[in-house]
């Protein structure tokens, strides 16, 4: 089980988010909080392509707190099997 962080970092409003998912939801939600994000931030909870964005900073708390950084083509695929396999 684990949560991934992708590295693309796009533009968005005044900062730079990148895509947090996770094997389970309990995971990602667990993630988020520990971060300090909002869980009523969550895009497209409950299907395969459940995710938060996340800040830099929130970013960098969440790959010390042992989340996996992959690539936004892997993030991508990761999504895409999950769709398949509903």
């Amino acid at each position: 089980m684990s949560v991934y962080i992708d590295n693309l970092m796009k533009p968005y409003k005044r900062e730079k988010v990148c895509h947090m998912i996770a094997d389970t939801e309990d995971e990602l939600i667990s993630m988020i909080l520990t971060v300090g994000g909002k869980i009523e931030n969550q895009i497209d909870a409950g299907t395969a392509d459940s995710r938060f964005d996340v800040n830099e900073r929130q970013r960098e708390l969440a790959l010390e707190n042992g989340a996996t950084e992959i690539s936004k083509s892997q993030l991508a695929k990761i999504c895409r099997e999950r769709r398949e396999a509903q």
